[in-house]
């Protein structure tokens, strides 16, 4: 999981104070690679979360990598939020997969998955 390690990795670099990190990489179709972390806010809102940012520059079909980092390296549970699963089904990202704990990891395929 070459992509999810990266997600951890840029996670850990995030300067932020908070105790876990919390970063998403996107493939998209045409092989692009977006990174994006957590926005770094003092009143949370979905759209600060890295998934939702990320797939911003994401198209139909992409793979979603998401993984939090706690500050000692450890691997965390990084599902998506309630929020970021309705961005992520609407714009048409085909699989996720996120951390569940060290060297740990789930998968969501996404279009197995009905719209609400």
């Amino acid at each position: 999981m070459k992509l999810l390690n990266l997600a951890a990795a840029v996670a850990l670099g995030n300067k932020s104070k908070k105790n876990f990190l919390l970063a998403a990489v996107v493939q998209r179709k045409d092989g692009v690679v977006v990174i994006s972390v957590n926005s770094m806010t003092e009143i949370p809102a979905p759209s600060c979360h890295a998934e939702a940012r990320a797939i911003r520059k994401a198209d139909t079909g992409s793979t979603l990598y998401v993984a939090r980092v706690t500050r000692d390296g450890k691997w965390a549970m990084s599902k998506p939020c309630k929020t970021c699963q309705t961005l992520i089904r609407n714009k048409g990202i085909k699989k996720v997969y996120y951390t569940i704990g060290q060297n740990e990891y789930g998968v969501w395929n996404v279009e197995k998955i009905k719209k609400p």
